[in-house]
This record gives structure tokens, C-alpha cells and sequence, in this order.
């Protein structure tokens, strides 16, 4: 009985022991797996961690031109920064968590392709109005170029068209007169200028009664006129005049004859006649008078 006995014990012991070893076995065996498990929910984790900041990347690197979607891609930046925050504060072995921050990543990088698909196409839209605007911005330097060259051609031809309607005075003499209407050179008995010229045939010329001012000026540059309210216009200014006289053009030569009375005293020296006729000056002619 007690050699059963001692079989029966020794037996017992044979199978604890390879239960022992058995369970020892199972439970290093699932340790490891378990470690594996986490080792690979970490590595998840840290490639999930990677993933949002390079979002983060691709979001800091679009450049849109529309400020409204410039905040737009900000809310969604600043979603990204969110989650990478609370991602940190997961645990690696919560799988579930880590499962459900793929599935916003994948959500948020189909939200980045719309976005980025918009922007291209924004872009593009902005290009083709650019291009646009480059040759309307063409066209119309163009355009401004021959308006130029016509408002150019125009005053051309004004300035060629007034030239050639233009009065001349020609044949211009000066004779000095005595009160009796004699030729004198003697300077104390010079009473009267006469100032004959002849206008030139011109049928380009506009006719009828026509003014003609003489303005004559004196040794010391002065401008010799009975009134300060003797004025004509002349290059868009009113200027003095010594003497005037109205004739009746035609469009053909035409003699003229005007005196002007001596009303102060003359100095020896170089006189200027200045002839003018529809807003031009059209001779012009010195003399010099001694003592």
C-alpha cells in the first residue's frame, strides 16, 4: 500500500509539474503576443502621429487667393492640430481610439484633395483672367495708340489746314509823315506813321470784314497804344494794340494802308510794326529813326 501510495504521489507530482511548465509555457507565450500587440498598436500610434503632422504640412503649404477659403483651410488646420493633441494623450493600447483617429485621417485627407482640387482649379481661373486681362490691357494700349495717331493726324492736319488759311503781310513799309502828310526823317516833325503792306490771295483764307492791329514798339521795348481797353487776342491772351483797321476781304491780294498819329514823344532809335490778323501774326517790319 504505501509503495502505491508513493507511485500515486510521484505520478501527481510528474503531472503538476508538466501542468507548470504547460501553463508557464501558455503565459509567456501570450506575454509575448501581447507585447507584440502593443509594440504594434505604438508604432500605429506614432505613424498615425506622423501622418497629421505632415496634414499639418500640406495644408500650411497650400496657397490660396481667396480669403475665404484661406479661413476655411484654417478651421481645418487647426481640426488637424486638435486631434494630433488628444492623439498624445491616447494610450497605445487602446485600439479602438487609435482606429477611430484613422478614420478621421482618411476623412480629413478627402476633405485636403477637395480642397486642393479647388485651389488648382481657382488657380487656373485666375491664370485664364490674367491672360485675359493681359491682352484686353493689349488691346486697349493699342487702341489709346491709334487714337493717338489720329488725334495726332487730326491736329496735324488742323495746324496744316490754319497755316495754310493763314494771312500774310507782305511788301511792308514804313513811311514817316509830317502834319502835313509829308515824307520827313527829322524826328521833332514825325506827326504820323503810315504802315502799307499787302495781304496775300489766299482762298483757303476765310472773308469778309476782317480787323487788322498794328502793334508797334518802341526803342525802350515799349508797346505804343492810345487805351488800355485796345486790346485783340492773340495765342489765348489779350494783348494792346497801337492801331486797327477793318477791311473787306475776299480771298485776294489786297493792298492795305494804316496810319497811326503820333500821340508822345519819339525817341531816336529802332521802331518794330507787328502786323496780326485772325488771332496770327502775319509780318512784321523795323525801322530806325535818327535825331
Amino acid at each position: 500500500m504505501q509503495s502505491k501510495e508513493k507511485n500515486i504521489i510521484l505520478i501527481l507530482s510528474v503531472v503538476f509539474a508538466i501542468v507548470v511548465l504547460v501553463i508557464g509555457f501558455l503565459y509567456l507565450r501570450q506575454n509575448n503576443q501581447y507585447k507584440g500587440v502593443v509594440s504594434e498598436l505604438t508604432i500605429d500610434k506614432e505613424n498615425l502621429a506622423t501622418e497629421f503632422q505632415e496634414l499639418m504640412f500640406e495644408y500650411d503649404s497650400l496657397k490660396p487667393q481667396s480669403d475665404s477659403l484661406l479661413v476655411l483651410l484654417d478651421q481645418e488646420q487647426q481640426k488637424v492640430l486638435q486631434l494630433l493633441e488628444e492623439l498624445e494623450t491616447v494610450k497605445a493600447t487602446n485600439a479602438a481610439k487609435i482606429r477611430e483617429y484613422k478614420k478621421e485621417l482618411t476623412t480629413m485627407r478627402g476633405v485636403l484633395r477637395h480642397y486642393v482640387v479647388q485651389i488648382d482649379s481657382l488657380n487656373q481661373l485666375n491664370k485664364a483672367l490674367t491672360e485675359e486681362n493681359k491682352a484686353y490691357k493689349a488691346q486697349y494700349r493699342e487702341v489709346t495708340q491709334k487714337v493717338d495717331v489720329l488725334v495726332k493726324e487730326k491736329e496735324d492736319l488742323k495746324e496744316t489746314v490754319e497755316r495754310a488759311a493763314q494771312l500774310e503781310a507782305t511788301d511792308i513799309v514804313i513811311e514817316t509823315l509830317s502834319a502835313r502828310n509829308k515824307r520827313t526823317k527829322r524826328l521833332n516833325k514825325i506827326t504820323r506813321f503810315s504802315i502799307d503792306f499787302n495781304l496775300t490771295k489766299n482762298i483757303t483764307a476765310p472773308v469778309g470784314e476782317k480787323p487788322i492791329y498794328v502793334r508797334i514798339t518802341g526803342p525802350n521795348d515799349e508797346v505804343y497804344f492810345e487805351d488800355e481797353s485796345n486790346v485783340f487776342l492773340y495765342e489765348n491772351k489779350k494783348i494792346n494794340y497801337s492801331c486797327m483797321r477793318i477791311v473787306e476781304y475776299e480771298g485776294e491780294a489786297l493792298a492795305v494802308t494804316i496810319y497811326w498819329d503820333v500821340n508822345r514823344y519819339l525817341f531816336a532809335g529802332d521802331y518794330r510794326f507787328d502786323i496780326f490778323a485772325d488771332q496770327h501774326h502775319i509780318g512784321y517790319q523795323t525801322i530806325s529813326i535818327t535825331d
